[in-house]
């Protein structure tokens, strides 16, 4: 490429999957009536994989991004509304959960692909934290006083 670049990560979403059934997401999920902003990273995906001769191309379907400034996720969603004491519904409050990763761990993924020798030429994934922690635990952690350390600490990226 002209400015130089060898390789390309694109941040796309675990929105491509649309309505998940089954118990855990890995790159071979079927995509399944995903919303508007879902499918068009899957069509960017589409494109890159196209253009994947030209650029290598790695992209990472973002779970729920965790750090300073994180919003809309259901993690600092769900932080605003204790703050603000609103009645926060549970729903399977024993469920497993690893939908998040923290910006730092993001950073460390993305620098080591960039930087990797062993990069195909195209590939698309998943990622989430390392291990589960119930719905319940998430609650319980955000509702103590040292919720970000706790959190960041449970919840380390992992790549399947």
């Amino acid at each position: 490429m002209a400015a130089g670049a060898t390789r390309f990560v694109f941040a796309s979403s675990m929105s491509i999957y649309g309505s998940i059934r089954e118990p855990t997401v890995d790159e071979h999920t079927p995509s399944m009536a995903p919303g508007p902003y879902g499918a068009t990273k899957l069509l960017a995906e589409r494109l890159l994989a196209d253009s994947a001769d030209i650029l290598p191309t790695a992209c990472v379907r973002l779970p729920g991004v965790l750090g300073r400034g994180a919003h809309r996720a259901w993690i600092p969603s769900l932080a605003d509304a204790l703050r603000s004491g609103r009645s926060i519904p549970i729903h399977h409050p024993d469920a497993p959960f690893n939908n998040a990763a923290h910006v730092d761990d993001l950073a460390h993924l993305v620098a080591g692909i960039l930087k990797g020798t062993d990069v195909p030429a195209f590939c698309a994934f998943p990622i989430g934290a390392r291990h589960a922690i119930r719905i319940r635990d998430v609650v319980e952690i955000l509702r103590s006083e040292e919720h970000t350390s706790e959190l960041q600490s449970r919840l380390h990226l992992v790549c399947r």
